[in-house]
Protein backbone atom coordinates (compact mmCIF):
# COMPACT_ATOMS: atom_id res chain seq x y z
CA UNK A 1 0.00 0.00 0.00
CA UNK A 2 1.56 3.44 -1.06
CA UNK A 3 2.20 6.29 1.72
CA UNK A 4 3.24 9.48 0.89
CA UNK A 5 7.33 10.40 1.21
CA UNK A 6 8.89 13.66 2.18
CA UNK A 7 11.09 14.82 -0.02
CA UNK A 8 14.14 14.47 2.53
CA UNK A 9 13.58 11.08 2.77
CA UNK A 10 13.94 10.77 -1.37
CA UNK A 11 17.14 13.28 -0.67
CA UNK A 12 19.06 11.19 2.45
CA UNK A 13 18.74 7.71 -0.46
CA UNK A 14 20.69 9.45 -2.46
CA UNK A 15 18.08 11.20 -5.14
CA UNK A 16 19.03 14.25 -6.80
CA UNK A 17 15.67 15.06 -8.37
CA UNK A 18 13.41 14.77 -5.39
CA UNK A 19 10.33 15.66 -7.24
CA UNK A 20 10.65 12.38 -9.48
CA UNK A 21 12.63 10.40 -7.16
CA UNK A 22 9.09 10.65 -4.76
CA UNK A 23 7.08 9.67 -7.81
CA UNK A 24 9.14 6.98 -8.52
CA UNK A 25 9.69 5.65 -5.05
CA UNK A 26 5.76 5.75 -4.64
CA UNK A 27 4.89 4.31 -7.87
CA UNK A 28 7.14 0.86 -6.71
CA UNK A 29 5.92 1.00 -3.05
CA UNK A 30 2.42 0.37 -5.06
CA UNK A 31 3.05 -1.17 -7.73
CA UNK A 32 4.87 -4.28 -5.55
CA UNK A 33 2.53 -3.80 -2.47
CA UNK A 34 5.46 -2.25 -0.47
CA UNK A 35 6.39 -0.05 2.37
CA UNK A 36 7.46 3.57 1.24
CA UNK A 37 10.60 2.58 3.72
CA UNK A 38 11.32 0.15 1.57
CA UNK A 39 11.03 1.30 -2.02
CA UNK A 40 13.79 4.04 -0.77
CA UNK A 41 15.52 1.23 0.84
CA UNK A 42 15.39 -0.32 -2.42
CA UNK A 43 16.58 2.59 -4.31
CA UNK A 44 18.82 3.57 -2.24
CA UNK A 45 20.97 0.32 -2.67
CA UNK A 46 21.37 1.06 -7.05
CA UNK A 47 24.19 3.09 -8.11
CA UNK A 48 22.33 5.90 -9.01
CA UNK A 49 19.03 6.31 -7.69
CA UNK A 50 17.59 8.93 -9.82
CA UNK A 51 18.87 7.23 -13.10
CA UNK A 52 17.16 3.80 -11.47
CA UNK A 53 13.92 5.85 -10.97
CA UNK A 54 14.09 7.47 -14.43
CA UNK A 55 14.68 4.36 -16.35
CA UNK A 56 12.08 2.51 -14.20
CA UNK A 57 9.42 4.98 -15.49
CA UNK A 58 10.80 4.78 -18.90
CA UNK A 59 10.16 1.14 -18.69
CA UNK A 60 6.73 0.94 -16.92
CA UNK A 61 5.63 3.83 -19.89
CA UNK A 62 7.07 1.02 -22.62
CA UNK A 63 5.42 -2.36 -20.96
CA UNK A 64 3.44 -1.45 -18.20
CA UNK A 65 2.07 -4.94 -18.03
CA UNK A 66 5.34 -6.77 -17.76
CA UNK A 67 7.16 -4.72 -15.04
CA UNK A 68 4.03 -4.97 -12.76
CA UNK A 69 4.28 -7.83 -13.03
CA UNK A 70 7.85 -8.28 -12.05
CA UNK A 71 7.51 -5.97 -9.38
CA UNK A 72 5.07 -7.99 -7.12
CA UNK A 73 8.44 -10.39 -6.54
CA UNK A 74 10.11 -7.11 -4.39
CA UNK A 75 13.28 -8.99 -4.66
CA UNK A 76 13.28 -9.17 -8.47
CA UNK A 77 12.35 -5.76 -8.35
CA UNK A 78 15.29 -4.82 -6.49
CA UNK A 79 17.49 -6.75 -9.23
CA UNK A 80 15.58 -4.29 -11.78
CA UNK A 81 16.32 -0.92 -9.75
CA UNK A 82 20.16 -2.43 -9.40
CA UNK A 83 20.77 -3.01 -12.72
CA UNK A 84 18.70 0.47 -14.12
CA UNK A 85 20.65 2.50 -11.79
CA UNK A 86 24.50 0.71 -12.89
CA UNK A 87 23.70 0.40 -16.39
CA UNK A 88 22.23 2.53 -18.70
CA UNK A 89 23.34 0.60 -21.74
CA UNK A 90 21.78 -2.40 -19.94
CA UNK A 91 18.62 -0.05 -19.25
CA UNK A 92 18.15 0.79 -22.85
CA UNK A 93 17.78 -2.75 -23.58
CA UNK A 94 15.76 -4.11 -21.62
CA UNK A 95 13.50 -1.02 -22.42
CA UNK A 96 13.72 -2.27 -25.97
CA UNK A 97 13.41 -5.38 -24.82
CA UNK A 98 10.76 -6.18 -21.72
CA UNK A 99 10.67 -9.57 -22.68
CA UNK A 100 13.42 -9.95 -21.20
CA UNK A 101 13.20 -9.21 -17.79
CA UNK A 102 12.35 -12.50 -17.17
CA UNK A 103 16.23 -12.84 -16.64
CA UNK A 104 15.62 -11.40 -13.41
CA UNK A 105 12.94 -13.35 -11.90
CA UNK A 106 15.09 -15.51 -10.47
CA UNK A 107 18.60 -14.66 -9.05
CA UNK A 108 21.83 -16.52 -10.36
CA UNK A 109 22.93 -19.27 -7.51
CA UNK A 110 26.08 -19.08 -9.38
CA UNK A 111 27.70 -17.17 -12.07
CA UNK A 112 27.50 -18.87 -14.94
CA UNK A 113 30.72 -21.30 -16.16
CA UNK A 114 32.81 -20.95 -19.24
CA UNK A 115 30.58 -24.15 -20.94
CA UNK A 116 27.14 -22.71 -19.70
CA UNK A 117 27.68 -19.46 -21.32
CA UNK A 118 29.10 -21.61 -24.28
CA UNK A 119 25.93 -23.39 -24.27
CA UNK A 120 23.60 -20.51 -23.81
CA UNK A 121 25.50 -18.43 -26.40
CA UNK A 122 25.15 -21.23 -29.16
CA UNK A 123 21.36 -22.37 -28.04
CA UNK A 124 20.45 -19.13 -28.98
CA UNK A 125 21.05 -19.38 -32.85
CA UNK A 126 20.68 -23.58 -32.47
CA UNK A 127 24.35 -24.14 -33.50
CA UNK A 128 25.67 -27.50 -33.82
CA UNK A 129 29.54 -28.72 -34.52
CA UNK A 130 29.94 -25.07 -36.04
CA UNK A 131 26.86 -23.97 -37.93
CA UNK A 132 23.58 -22.32 -37.15
CA UNK A 133 20.25 -23.15 -38.22
CA UNK A 134 19.19 -19.68 -36.98
CA UNK A 135 21.08 -17.55 -39.35
CA UNK A 136 21.14 -13.66 -41.41
CA UNK A 137 20.01 -10.92 -39.56
CA UNK A 138 17.33 -12.99 -36.96
CA UNK A 139 20.14 -15.30 -35.76
CA UNK A 140 22.53 -12.07 -35.29
CA UNK A 141 19.70 -10.12 -33.44
CA UNK A 142 18.98 -13.60 -31.51
CA UNK A 143 22.34 -13.87 -30.18
CA UNK A 144 22.07 -10.07 -29.51
CA UNK A 145 19.44 -10.61 -27.02
CA UNK A 146 20.40 -13.82 -25.21
CA UNK A 147 24.11 -12.41 -25.25
CA UNK A 148 22.33 -9.08 -23.28
CA UNK A 149 19.55 -10.95 -21.21
CA UNK A 150 22.94 -12.72 -19.80
CA UNK A 151 24.70 -10.00 -19.16
CA UNK A 152 21.78 -8.52 -17.22
CA UNK A 153 21.94 -11.08 -14.71
CA UNK A 154 26.00 -11.11 -14.11
CA UNK A 155 25.26 -7.54 -13.85
CA UNK A 156 22.18 -8.29 -11.11
CA UNK A 157 24.72 -10.65 -9.59
CA UNK A 158 27.36 -8.49 -9.01
CA UNK A 159 25.12 -5.08 -7.76
CA UNK A 160 23.34 -7.15 -5.59
CA UNK A 161 26.06 -9.08 -4.00
CA UNK A 162 27.08 -8.30 -0.48
CA UNK A 163 30.44 -8.61 -0.75
CA UNK A 164 31.54 -6.92 -4.37
CA UNK A 165 34.82 -6.84 -3.81
CA UNK A 166 34.81 -10.66 -2.93
CA UNK A 167 33.36 -11.71 -6.65
CA UNK A 168 35.10 -9.05 -8.85
CA UNK A 169 37.34 -11.95 -10.17
CA UNK A 170 34.62 -13.74 -10.54
CA UNK A 171 32.79 -11.61 -12.40
CA UNK A 172 35.12 -10.67 -14.54
CA UNK A 173 35.71 -14.68 -15.59
CA UNK A 174 31.95 -14.82 -16.38
CA UNK A 175 32.29 -11.37 -18.27
CA UNK A 176 35.60 -13.06 -20.30
CA UNK A 177 33.43 -16.78 -20.59
CA UNK A 178 30.28 -14.75 -22.28
CA UNK A 179 32.51 -12.90 -24.89
CA UNK A 180 33.95 -16.46 -25.93
CA UNK A 181 30.50 -18.03 -26.28
CA UNK A 182 29.39 -15.07 -28.09
CA UNK A 183 32.31 -15.15 -30.47
CA UNK A 184 32.24 -18.60 -31.11
CA UNK A 185 28.05 -18.68 -31.59
CA UNK A 186 28.71 -15.64 -33.99
CA UNK A 187 31.11 -17.82 -36.11
CA UNK A 188 28.30 -20.76 -36.02
CA UNK A 189 26.14 -17.86 -37.45
CA UNK A 190 28.92 -16.67 -40.29
CA UNK A 191 29.82 -20.11 -41.28
CA UNK A 192 26.44 -20.76 -42.11
CA UNK A 193 25.32 -17.90 -44.25
CA UNK A 194 28.63 -19.34 -46.21
CA UNK A 195 26.75 -22.10 -46.73
CA UNK A 196 25.44 -22.27 -50.47
CA UNK A 197 28.56 -20.36 -51.33
CA UNK A 198 30.82 -23.18 -50.14
CA UNK A 199 30.68 -26.64 -48.89
CA UNK A 200 30.77 -27.49 -45.37
CA UNK A 201 34.23 -28.69 -45.93
CA UNK A 202 35.41 -25.78 -47.45
CA UNK A 203 34.09 -23.68 -44.52
CA UNK A 204 35.64 -25.72 -41.87
CA UNK A 205 38.87 -25.07 -43.29
CA UNK A 206 39.41 -21.55 -42.85
CA UNK A 207 41.34 -20.35 -39.76
CA UNK A 208 40.55 -17.94 -37.60
CA UNK A 209 42.92 -15.31 -36.79
CA UNK A 210 42.81 -11.90 -34.23
CA UNK A 211 44.69 -9.26 -35.24
CA UNK A 212 45.30 -6.60 -32.57
CA UNK A 213 46.73 -2.88 -32.78
CA UNK A 214 48.07 -0.54 -30.07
Amino acid sequence: MSESVSLAQVARAGFTDLEAGRASVERVATLAGITVEDALLIFASSADPSRAGTEFARLYDLDTSSVTSLARDPEALRRLVLVLGGSRGLAEFLQRHPASLRVLRKPLSALPTQEEARKALCAAVDAKEGFAAVTGDIGKEALRVRYRELLVAVAAYDLGSAEPVVVVDAVAAALADLAGGAIEASLAVARADLVGDFTREEIDLVELSVISTI
